[in-house]
């Protein structure tokens, strides 16, 4: 009984610090004869004459209350982190697979652009164009004009053979099912 009174003033001591909370737990857990003999001596400090055994009932069932919510509270803890860094590796993934697929992407525009001999200017305009970026995104991306961006368009449509936006699309995705 002590000793869970013991358990319990460490864990009222140190409840706002996990570290020393459980460092203190330890020390009462290795050394329990000085646990032994605080626990005992605030039982009797807290009770006079012959109450001693619903005092002794009371601080033990207060004790084993701590413990469990200080077995709960690590519990909790251990499971939050666990959960964050699960979030973190998953948010890691999806970015490295999103570099990924923009990574392919930008080759399969650059091996059309090389094929079709477009201009750098036309290249830009492509990639954009095979993310489904509309003009008013170009022109704000490549501070163009709205009529300079019409020209390199239809400049940019001839020379691949297509006629839309969504032939584009189409155009690199099957190059891009071709690099794979």
């Amino acid at each position: 009984m002590a000793l869970l009174v013991s358990y319990a003033l460490v864990i009222e001591a140190f409840r706002e610090d996990g570290a020393r909370l459980l460092g203190w737990s330890a020390l009462v857990f290795a050394f329990p004869r000085p646990g032994l003999v605080a626990g005992t001596w605030l039982a009797s400090a807290i009770v006079a004459g012959d109450q001693i055994a619903f005092a002794q009932t009371t601080v033990i069932a207060f004790a084993l209350l701590c413990l469990i919510l200080m077995g709960a509270w690590l519990l909790r803890t251990r499971e939050k982190r666990a959960a964050e860094r699960a979030v973190r590796r998953r948010d890691e993934l999806i970015a490295r697979y999103l570099q990924a697929r923009d990574d392919m992407q930008a080759l399969a525009c650059d091996e059309l652009a090389r094929e079709h001999g477009l201009t750098k200017r036309e290249g830009e305009m492509l990639r954009l164009l095979a993310q489904g970026r509309d003009a008013a995104h170009m022109e704000k991306e490549l501070c163009l004009s709205r009529n300079t961006v019409k020209s390199y368009s239809k400049s940019l449509y001839a020379k691949l053979g297509v006629h839309s936006k969504q032939d584009v699309i189409d155009l690199v995705q099957k190059r891009l099912s071709d690099l794979a």
